[in-house]
């Protein structure tokens, strides 16, 4: 395999003496790392996987302090862990079957902030920030590039990550680099410090809580919904309750007879949003709420501070395991409880939102939905009514809501007449290469229908351009996603490459044999991307073009969308649908 191109760094078929030397200086510190303390924390990553303790994996379980004294220590025993080296700046990913791990560890956590550019399975990433997530990681070098889009490109097991660019990682220089990564939350939001190389940390701490402090006082009016508002005026009713005694006799003899006479804080806030009509549900533990309201269509972000809207409920997670809820009353302000309050006196209160102690990690903001949809959140399994015929869609990156939509879409979606001569020509073309797409299927565990419908959509059935976007085979993918090679008379495998780097099919429990329409039209959603859904606000053609479910509108190019264009071709559900019945284009 030449090397990969599409980036002028990587031309080159040898590295350069500079790079070879900071590679091996890398491998030298990643091999003080001994075997004990490898499988020790191989062992301790284990235990916090069951505890969803994904923030004390991503620092490999290091402390501040030791952070501070040795800020290579946590990069070296995560790669020392995970990463297995195959070459010079080659290394291959192996979670050791961490699932936590496989899905929340990225190459930004285990490479040290001087590594800036890697290649995963031959896609460019560099080394940034999102500003909206706050996520240090790598990103696809192209998307910041030329669409100034933050496109995450994650590391899973079996992936081969290479090092294409880096600098020297001397202590001072990694610090500095580290203290620049601190503060970058800070200059994306506004920030205007511009002698950041001088700046100690006390002066970021205070930069940034200076900040922060304008932010909460510049927030705009805020927006609420019905629901929003009847959830903030039933929470402040029980403000006024004397010492908590009638709010102990209404709500605790009833509901809350839990953990020896204490009153936690997510039964405390599920039975304020259960008498705001919002749920029909009380319940002591804050994941479980938090699942719940997933699955009830409640919209969830990171928390932004001056950024919060009443009515919307807070939930912070802990370092050592513990989490905590309450409700946003206005800006800066939440009602919500503690656990170890003793009953008898234990009552919501109003206080400052500054998180749940020192080692607070994640805070998300959940908004329950608007007056539109209130009145189905009482249901366990919500629906919102759709005429027949139309199709369901939400805006929303949830995957389980996702695939809830194309399940509703599937009981009603029809193939429009004017497609079933095409239709019949696809049904021709998959019984003549039927053997080619069941022997990926088994490489895969994909359904063949769908891997020759994705097939159509991408390159027309042409067995010399690459599954992934219809490139000529041959030469480097120029398209999204850019930079991958197969040789050509590769399709197979490339094919094989294509579908596996999804890394779906146990997430969505899809095998060879799944006829289950609602799990095969998310992932043929999620392979093309979610760019209807989450820039158009639409049912994407890529599924559903050629049925009743699809109206018009059409991104021309990549990022480029025309509300008046009309895709013509036919969309992976109807040819999924002629290949499992072919009668029904007849």
């Amino acid at each position: 395999m030449p090397p990969k191109v599409g980036e002028k760094e990587i031309m080159e078929p040898q590295k350069s003496e500079e790079l070879l030397k900071i590679l091996k200086e890398l491998e030298k510190n990643t091999s003080r790392i001994s075997n004990p303390e490898r499988e020790k924390f191989l062992q301790q990553a284990a235990e916090w996987e069951n505890h969803n303790d994904i923030a004390t994996i991503r620092q490999a379980g290091i402390s501040k302090e030791q952070n501070e004294k040795d800020p290579l220590q946590k990069h070296a025993l995560l790669s020392s862990a995970y990463m297995e080296k195959k070459g010079d700046g080659k290394y291959k990913v192996d979670f050791r079957g961490n699932n936590l791990a496989e899905y929340k560890v990225g190459a930004g956590d285990i490479f040290p902030p001087n590594i800036g550019t890697i290649s995963v399975n031959g896609t460019i990433a560099v080394r940034t920030i999102n500003p909206k997530t706050g996520r240090i990681g790598y990103y696809n070098k192209h998307d910041l590039e030329q669409y100034k889009t933050y496109d995450y490109v994650p590391i899973f097991s079996g992936d081969t990550v290479e090092v294409i660019e880096a600098k020297p990682y001397e202590d001072t220089v990694v610090q500095r680099r580290q203290l620049q990564e601190n503060i970058a939350l800070y200059q994306e939001r506004g920030g205007t410090a511009v002698e950041v190389q001088e700046m100690d940390k006390k002066d970021v701490k205070n930069a940034t809580k200076n900040r922060l402090k304008n932010l909460r006082e510049e927030v705009e009016p805020m927006e609420t919904n019905e629901a929003m508002r009847k959830l903030v005026e039933t929470a402040r009713t029980y403000l006024d309750y004397n010492k908590g005694k009638m709010f102990h006799e209404k709500f605790y003899s009833k509901e809350a007879k839990y953990k020896g006479g204490r009153l936690g804080c997510a039964i405390t806030t599920t039975w304020i949003a259960r008498e705001a009509g919002l749920i029909n549900f009380t319940d002591p533990s804050v994941m479980n709420t938090k699942g719940k309201f997933n699955e009830r269509g409640w919209g969830s972000q990171k928390y932004i501070p001056g950024k919060e809207r009443p009515g919307q409920i807070i939930t912070w997670k802990r370092k050592s395991g513990g989490n905590h809820i309450g409700i946003i009353v206005g800006p800066n302000q939440v009602i919500h409880n503690v656990f170890d309050q003793k009953t008898q006196r234990a009552r919501p209160k109003l206080t400052a939102i500054k998180g749940y102690g020192p080692e607070t990690r994640t805070i998300t903001l959940w908004t329950p939905p608007g007056k539109e949809s209130q009145k189905h959140t009482t249901y366990e399994n919500p629906e919102i009514p759709v005429e027949p015929g139309q199709p369901h869609h939400t805006m929303t990156k949830n995957l389980d809501q996702i695939r809830r939509d194309h399940e509703l879409n599937a009981e009603t979606i029809k193939i429009l007449p004017q497609q079933k001569k095409l239709l019949r020509y696809c049904v021709e073309q998959y019984s003549q290469h039927r053997l080619k797409y069941e022997q990926v299927s088994r490489a895969t565990g994909i359904p063949p229908e769908l891997i020759f419908a994705i097939h159509f959509r991408e390159s027309g059935i042409r067995f010399d351009r690459y599954l992934h976007n219809g490139d000529p085979l041959g030469k480097p993918t120029t398209h999204v996603p850019k930079g991958i090679y197969f040789p050509k008379g590769a399709w197979t495998e490339a094919a094989i490459h294509a579908l596996n780097s999804m890394k779906l099919q146990q997430r969505l429990g899809l095998s060879s044999n799944t006829r289950d329409m609602g799990k095969i039209l998310t992932y043929a959603e999620l392979y093309n991307g979610l760019g209807y859904r989450r820039r158009a606000n639409m049912p994407s053609p890529y599924v559903y073009a050629g049925t009743n479910m699809y109206k018009g509108g059409l991104y021309v190019a990549d990022g480029k969308f025309n509300p008046n264009a009309y895709d013509k071709r036919v969309g992976i559900a109807a040819i999924v649908m002629a290949l499992n019945n072919p009668s029904l284009v007849a």
